[in-house]
């Protein structure tokens, strides 16, 4: 039944997201344009002179700013595309569409899981997505650059570095561990008497307090741990504090989404006599 639930989420979320990553590719395009017109103008601002070089420059100024726009909405579009899943989410169980969804022969833990994966697999799709995006534009922006120049020296975008994909993972831990917070802060929010939603957004920010009081006391306290044990480090190693602090920050994340989890399906068994 597990299956069935990933099926159906993933057809609802990809309803609505589909359309919005290709219309990421068309933005991405436009960014390509207007990065490459700003830098052919910039360049003939500097070759003109007088009311011709004003011209030019000021037609590049706009070109740099649609730019600036068009990868700010490539940005936005991870930002889109966590809302709706987390509307998906409350609209799915805590609205009169609920009724239908609380009451198929599945389990709690089953509803949850479900909605991770599919919420998951599509953030997952939309980093590689904005990332190829933004990494496409800025190379067609080297390229144009090095045409100009008229430099033989135009080499293949390289490969992520293991440190960035340490990164991306570290990155990606974050959102999902955020994203089932989200769905706890809905599910506590549902059982207010009146404005869920406003309770819903109450809860949330307490979990944020809550997790940055924890971290930053966590952090003090490895901070403290390895100063005194400073001397022990030989001069010219690696600095400790960064690894423990990006240690802490992922085991905040895992007890983040532990606890969120637990707290979704507690409230769900409550909400009705789930299986």
């Amino acid at each position: 039944m597990l299956g069935k639930l990933f099926k159906y989420d993933m057809a609802a979320l990809t309803r609505v997201l589909a359309p919005l990553h290709l219309a990421a590719l068309g933005v991405a395009l436009l960014a390509a344009v207007c990065g490459l017109a700003g830098n052919g103008l910039g360049q003939a601002a500097h070759q003109a002179s007088g009311s011709a070089g004003k011209l030019f420059g000021m037609f590049a100024g706009f070109a740099f700013m649609a730019f600036g726009v068009c990868l700010f909405l490539l940005l936005v579009l991870t930002l889109a595309t966590f809302f709706v899943a987390v509307h998906r989410f409350y609209a799915n169980l805590f609205t009169d569409e609920g009724y239908l969804t609380l009451t198929l022969p599945v389990t709690a833990h089953q509803i949850v899981i479900s909605k991770v994966l599919a919420a998951a697999l599509w953030l997952l799709v939309d980093f590689l997505v904005v990332g190829a995006c933004v990494a496409m534009v800025l190379f067609a922006m080297d390229v144009f650059s090095e045409i100009l120049s008229r430099s033989d020296q135009v080499g293949l975008p390289s490969l992520p570095t293991p440190s960035e994909w340490l990164s991306f993972a570290h990155s990606f831990l974050q959102i999902i561990a955020w994203l089932i917070a989200a769905y706890a802060a809905l599910a506590a929010g549902s059982a207010a008497a009146r404005h869920k939603v406003a309770a819903s957004i109450g809860a949330f920010l307490l979990i944020a307090v809550a997790v940055g009081v924890v971290m930053a006391l966590l952090n003090v306290f490895a901070f403290s741990a390895l100063s005194a044990l400073a001397p022990a480090y030989p001069i010219g190693s690696l600095d400790p504090y960064g690894p423990a602090s990006n240690m802490i920050g992922n085991v905040v994340m895992v007890a983040l989404a532990a606890c969120s989890y637990v707290a979704c399906v507690v409230r769900l068994k409550r909400h009705v006599n789930l299986a």
